[in-house]
């Protein structure tokens, strides 16, 4: 699963990960903000509790959309074994995210697409990195008939499968 804002991404583990080496991939554009994450989970009861796991990235700046790094998250959950709950976190932007096609089985964004310079090109990232038949919430705020993202994302959505 990825998702983003990084704070929400505490409540998104306590609630979807299910336990069993479930992974959850936080990504933010602002480095405070995924050091205000790491410092959420060192200081709560989920990221002290035994079996959860956290890596937070704070130094590595795949928000670059001129950087071609990616995040090997096959090599960082297997560094992170055994655990029942690990969240990953980076400094990542939704335009050009860090990760393979076909990785998460879900994927989350809070707030985000009404403030990226394009729209469009989140979506199709977000789609990239969805494995076949995963789901996808894009939460924003406005009104439906004062925002072109909403029928971008009806058309994205219509799209899917052909």
């Amino acid at each position: 699963m990825a998702c983003g804002p990084g704070l929400h991404a505490e409540t998104l583990a306590k609630s979807f990960l299910r336990g069993e080496g479930s992974t959850l991939v936080s990504c933010d554009f602002s480095k405070g903000m995924v050091e205000q994450m790491k410092r959420r989970f060192e200081g709560s009861d989920y990221g002290q509790k035994c079996g959860n796991k956290f890596v937070m990235d704070t130094e590595t700046d795949y928000a670059n959309l001129q950087s071609d790094q990616r995040v090997d998250l096959d090599s960082i959950i297997a560094q992170s074994k055994p655990f029942d709950k690990l969240v990953y976190g980076c400094l990542a932007d939704n335009m050009k995210l860090p990760f393979a096609d076909n990785s998460f089985e879900a994927y989350i964004s809070n707030l985000s697409l009404m403030i990226v310079q394009h729209r469009e090109r989140m979506i199709s990232e977000a789609f990239r990195v969805l494995k076949p038949g995963a789901r996808a919430c894009i939460s924003t705020w406005g009104r439906e008939e004062n925002m072109s993202v909403f029928r971008i994302f009806r058309q994205a959505h219509t799209n899917i499968g052909r």
